[in-house]
C-alpha cells in the first residue's frame, strides 16, 4: 500500500511584554499531529468589542497579533468565521494608517484585501484603523471605537 505522509504542524505564540521593546521575543511552540490545520484555523474571531490597539493587545498577549490577510484564500476562511446571524458584521484586522501597514509594519498585498464601495473615507479626519466586513471588503474607522477582533495564529508544517 501507500506510504501515508505524516504532517507536524507548530503553532507559534509569542510569550512577550510587548512593554518591554529591547527585550528579545521568545516563543513556545506545540507539536499538532496530522491532519494539518485549516486555513480556517489560522485566525480566531473574539466577539469581545475592543477599541483597535485593546485588541492588538490581547491578540500579542495570547495568540501572535491582529490578522494579517495575505492572500484570497485567507480573506475568505476570515469571513466564514464571522459567527452566523452575528448582529455586528464588522471586526477589526491587523490594519492601520500611516501608510496603511499591518500591524508588524509589514506592507499589504492589494491583492487580498479590497476597500469597501466609498472606503477608506476617514471621516472626521481620524479613522486610521482597519476593519474587515463580513463580505470580505474592507473600511477604516476610528481606533477607538469598539469592535470585536480577528486575531492571526501562526503554523508551520512539514512532513516526516
Amino acid at each position: 500500500g501507500k506510504s501515508q505522509l505524516h504532517f507536524y504542524c507548530y503553532l507559534m505564540a509569542q510569550k512577550q511584554s510587548f512593554r518591554q521593546k529591547k527585550k528579545k521575543t521568545s516563543y513556545t511552540f506545540d507539536i499538532k499531529p496530522f491532519p494539518p490545520p485549516s486555513l480556517e484555523s489560522t485566525f480566531v474571531f473574539n466577539d469581545a468589542e475592543l477599541t483597535w490597539r485593546n485588541a492588538q493587545l490581547y491578540c500579542r498577549r495570547n495568540h501572535v497579533d491582529l490578522a494579517y490577510i495575505s492572500d484570497g484564500f485567507e480573506n475568505s476562511a476570515l469571513v466564514q468565521l464571522f459567527p452566523p446571524k452575528y448582529s455586528q458584521s464588522e471586526a477589526w484586522i491587523g490594519l492601520s494608517k500611516n501608510l496603511w501597514l499591518w500591524s508588524d509594519q509589514s506592507k499589504v498585498s492589494w491583492t487580498s484585501v479590497k476597500w469597501a464601495e466609498g472606503q477608506p473615507d476617514n471621516t472626521n479626519g481620524n479613522e486610521k484603523c482597519g476593519f474587515v466586513r463580513e463580505t470580505g471588503l474592507i473600511g477604516d474607522e476610528d481606533c477607538l471605537h469598539p469592535l470585536p477582533f480577528f486575531c492571526s495564529e501562526f503554523y508551520f508544517c512539514f512532513n516526516s
